[in-house]
């Protein structure tokens, strides 16, 4: 097989969406209301607010007649139609049929979904394996765990705390006027775990705020000291036994992507820690952003470029914006003529800043 470009980069014309192969050549004319990037031959076109895929040339496959619809993920597609979301299989068969408020595309054989106000877990056959008690809410599955999350709610009709409010009309101790149904938040305590995909506890309640799992580490927070709770936290990593592995210290964290995760200190700087948290060295940015392909954005003085794992920058900041690296190219805006192109790993614009949008650039192999 060779690595080949499969009309696959979805641009913007006049008004309407296509495709132009590598070389920048219309492979796709310009003629649908949006496009999305092309998965396993199919991409989302959608016309006159109606969705549907497209393949390879253009033809559609499977009718536009949804109001959302997204890329086939293990073999199913999410749809909408009327506010009300189901799964379908590549030919369009209803294989999970519409019954939810809101889904999402599955990921490793499971999918999360919002019903009647509930989160839950399915399957790929749409069986629940996984529900959430009432006022709790769902995290993805990330490294094989999940969050759950939610509040024990104390009410001041309950505790006989003062509630902002009142104000002190009430002669009732507890108070009983209608401020009684809000909570109390010195007695309301915030909770959170990390459930497997069996649905079964894997860490203890220690913490304020979570964050999703990555290569084996969880962000959580606690309070600040010196702050209302919910206000301000510090945030750091547990593994998934619930122990800490970094202490938290910074004011926000995010999961890690090939050993290094962004941070914002408290000298309210993005910096980079690898696994271990130690700080990876290198020149400071006014933003970085998440890191693909071995490469992540970087913004300095309002331009933008790119730099390695190791913080070396790789192209000079010199875009107005950019897009991710995906399979060797990147979107990049022209600073003098605000279009759009591509640069490859070099920093060489191999297809000219000519189109008012881009898509992401995808390739196949054949």
């Amino acid at each position: 097989s060779s690595d080949v470009c499969s009309s696959d980069l979805g641009v913007l014309l006049n008004g309407h969406w296509g495709f132009i192969d590598k070389y920048g050549n219309l492979v796709i004319q310009p003629r649908f209301d949006g496009v999305r990037d092309f998965h396993d031959g199919l991409a989302v076109a959608i016309i006159e607010g109606k969705c549907g895929f497209i393949n390879k040339i253009g033809e559609f496959v499977v009718e536009p007649i949804f109001d959302d619809l997204e890329e086939l993920s293990e073999g199913l597609a999410l749809v909408e139609i009327g506010h009300k979301y189901g799964f379908i299989r590549e030919a369009g068969r209803f294989a999970i049929a519409l019954q939810f408020d809101r889904v999402e595309s599955f990921r490793g054989s499971i999918s999360r979904v919002w019903k009647d106000g509930n989160n839950a877990f399915i399957d790929t056959d749409g069986t629940i394996i996984f529900q959430c008690d009432e006022d709790e809410t769902l995290g993805n599955f990330i490294d094989g765990a999940a969050l759950v999350s939610g509040v024990s709610k104390v009410f001041a009709s309950e505790c006989g705390h003062d509630v902002q409010g009142c104000d002190g009309v009430c002669s009732d101790d507890p108070c009983s006027c209608e401020y009684s149904e809000r909570l109390c938040e010195d007695c309301s305590v915030n909770y959170a775990y990390f459930i497997n995909k069996m649905g079964k506890s894997i860490t203890p309640y220690k913490f304020k705020a979570f964050g999703d799992f990555s290569e084996g580490l969880g962000v959580v927070g606690q309070p600040m000291e010196n702050y209302d709770p919910g206000e301000h936290y510090l945030f750091g990593y547990i593994d998934n036994s619930g122990q800490i592995k970094i202490r938290p210290q910074y004011h926000t964290a995010e999961p890690f992507k090939k050993g290094k995760a962004r941070v914002y200190t408290a000298d309210e700087e993005w910096k980079l820690i690898n696994i271990a948290g130690d700080l990876v060295a290198g020149r400071n940015f006014d933003e970085i952003g998440n890191f693909e392909e071995g490469f992540a954005s970087i913004k300095v003085d309002g331009k933008y470029g790119f730099v390695d794992t190791d913080r070396s920058v790789v192209i000079e900041p010199r875009f107005h914006s950019v897009h991710n690296f995906e399979n060797g190219m990147a979107g990049v805006q022209d600073d003098a003529n605000n279009k759009w192109g591509f640069v490859d790993k070099t920093g060489r614009v191999v297809i000219p800043c000519q189109f008012e949008e881009v898509r992401d650039f995808h390739r196949v192999m054949t």
